[in-house]
């Protein structure tokens, strides 16, 4: 397959997940449906590499709309939800945080989130000053 058909089916991925996203810009199980049962009722050529590169997108585009909190000690929903709030209102869309306590970090939190990570953890600012030591 030569570059400039890998370049079209990367365009048609990307138009494909722009169908699959709903009214609030999430990933719809719905309709990822719907798309794949187009795709093998109409099967274009070179279906398997669509398929794959369309499923990198949508993996990334989930990424992009789950954030991975971790804390050390107690956090409250209020607090989990001050959190989801104002990551979606950075992020411009609606945000799922799922939660996991991590005695790792001794105090503080980290989010992940796609691409982005943001540490105010104990551990991290210990690791961030033992590698300006080294």
């Amino acid at each position: 397959m030569d570059r400039k058909t890998q370049d079209h089916l990367k365009a048609f991925a990307c138009k494909l997940v722009e169908i699959s996203l709903d009214a609030d810009g999430r990933i719809s199980a719905e309709r990822v449906g719907d798309v794949l049962t187009t795709l093998e009722q109409n099967p274009p050529r070179y279906l398997r590499a669509l398929l794959k590169q369309y499923l990198v997108y949508i993996r990334h585009e989930l990424a992009r709309s789950q954030a991975k909190l971790e804390y050390a000690g107690d956090i409250s929903q209020s607090t989990l939800a001050e959190i989801q709030e104002e990551l979606s209102s950075h992020y411009d869309r609606s945000v799922e945080v799922l939660s996991k306590e991590n005695p790792e970090l001794i105090a503080g939190f980290r989010v992940a989130i796609g691409d982005d990570v943001y540490d105010a953890s104990l551990a991290g600012r210990l690791h961030a000053l033992e590698t300006a030591i080294a």
